[in-house]
């Protein structure tokens, strides 16, 4: 079958635990002998030369770095969305054949996302308006797209949401349930409303609905009990083994001050629904019976402001332990996970949880609540945090892991084994599986 990826994560170097998925489904779909067509939203590339090869073999260069770097590509070369320029490029965009770049294999190296894709189409700043758009234009740009390139089924990753096509078959993947779990949020907050809009809509305007969890799953079909679901799970990104590896000393430790020295390590966008806030009183709370650092890497959200409120009343000796990294590369981020004593994830709901798992795999301990699908990611191979409401719990997870080595040793042995139930061999399996109910 011919699939036409429709993917902004790709080009949002945020949605890091997303990216990581769809990476996955587009090697899985490769790997299974699908052709993987990708909608790409780049600025459209001006090439001022005579020789159509040449004009092709650019243009499929630049493809491949767009992929590599394209959030940071995307913002230096195109204006904000909701600009004028935006808006009539990409009704300009809309109206014209999109062109085509088949992706020259032979150019490609290593476990690099290319690899998976047969041709990209371009429709510039598509992503951008994809979200801010009516639907009828969505379904307009989607399905002149898929006629061209006479797509069999168009994926798309959630929060797009697009009625079914005439053409082709539909697939959406769904990753969690946030705005029906989340309990710390205003009634009235804006996002969430959308979220569960676009949910309510994906489940009656899909031919088949895939998620990476199968306590999702179950909520899914709670919410609307007639769609087909089914749960591909979810695997350490094969993308990033050569990082795993890194354990060198890497800037962010010497910056920081933590070589050779303990911490316990946070990792996430700093938001509410995360629980950086108990985390940060539970710490705080121990400060005088440990000397270990807690590092929390991760970009600042809205609510950074009120959450590193918790800290005011600490002495100056704990806040200096307590480090925000800010964004952190690859690199960075696993050199901190490297010489990390634990992972702690005290979050309050998960769709899967992939930090935990990042752990097992990096022979690492990892303190965790199992709320959400957290308990069937992390099994018995985390101390678990039963209720991430309670600060003297998570407090208590906190001293004990530091304290005790033989419970480290212990639940890196069990995360060696509960690691190996989400590798990309078994969530190709359930790709495949998935496929055949389509």
């Amino acid at each position: 079958m011919r699939f036409l990826i429709v993917t902004p994560e790709m080009e949002d170097t945020n949605y890091r635990g997303v990216q990581f998925v769809t990476k996955h489904v587009l090697r899985g779909l490769s790997e299974q002998g699908h052709e993987v067509v990708l909608l790409t939203s780049h600025p459209k590339v001006k090439i001022n030369v005579k020789s159509e090869k040449l004009r092709w073999r650019v243009l499929n260069t630049y493809f491949r770095q767009y992929l590599q770097i394209g959030a940071q590509l995307t913002k230096r070369m195109a204006p904000r969305a909701g600009t004028f320029t935006s808006i009539f490029k990409f009704l300009v965009a809309l109206f014209r054949k999109a062109p085509v770049i088949v992706v020259d294999k032979t150019q490609t190296s290593g476990l690099n996302l290319v690899k998976y894709i047969d041709k990209a189409v371009n429709l510039p700043f598509f992503y951008r308006m994809a979200v801010a758009m009516p639907k009828f234009f969505r379904k307009l740009a989607i399905e002149k797209i898929a006629k061209q390139v006479k797509a069999d089924v168009v994926y798309y990753t959630f929060p797009l949401a697009v009625p079914k096509l005439s053409s082709s078959k539909v697939i959406h993947i769904i990753y969690d349930l946030i705005p029906y779990e989340i309990t710390e949020e205003p009634v009235e907050n804006e996002w969430l409303s959308k979220l569960a809009k676009r949910i309510d809509y994906v489940s009656h305007n899909s031919d088949l609905i895939f998620t990476i969890s199968q306590d999702s799953e179950n909520k899914i079909k709670e919410v609307e009990p007639h769609a087909k679901v089914m749960n591909i799970g979810a695997a350490m990104s094969a993308f990033e083994y050569e990082l795993a590896g890194y354990t060198h000393d890497s800037p962010v430790l010497i910056k920081n001050n933590l070589v050779g020295k303990p911490y316990l390590l946070f990792i996430s966008s700093i938001e509410r629904r995360k629980n950086v806030h108990r985390l940060l009183q539970a710490f705080v709370s121990i400060s005088d019976k440990t000397d270990a650092s807690l590092v929390i890497v991760g970009n600042k959200t809205g609510a950074f402001k009120g959450i590193a409120e918790e800290l005011d009343g600490a002495p100056k000796s704990v806040k200096k332990r307590v480090i925000f990294t800010g964004w952190a590369s690859e690199y960075d981020k696993y050199s901190l996970l490297k010489n990390c004593v634990a992972l702690v994830n005290p979050t309050l709901y998960e769709g899967f949880g992939l930090q935990p798992l990042e752990a097992m795999l990096n022979h690492i301990p990892a303190v965790s609540s199992v709320a959400g699908a957290l308990a069937e990611v992390c099994g018995d191979a985390v101390l678990k945090i039963q209720d991430p409401y309670s600060v003297p719990e998570i407090a208590h997870a906190l001293l004990r892991i530091l304290e005790d080595k033989n419970l480290r040793q212990e639940l890196v042995k069990k995360g060696n084994i509960q690691s190996q139930k989400y590798t990309e061999q078994v969530m190709y399996k359930r790709i495949k599986e998935a496929l055949e109910a389509l």
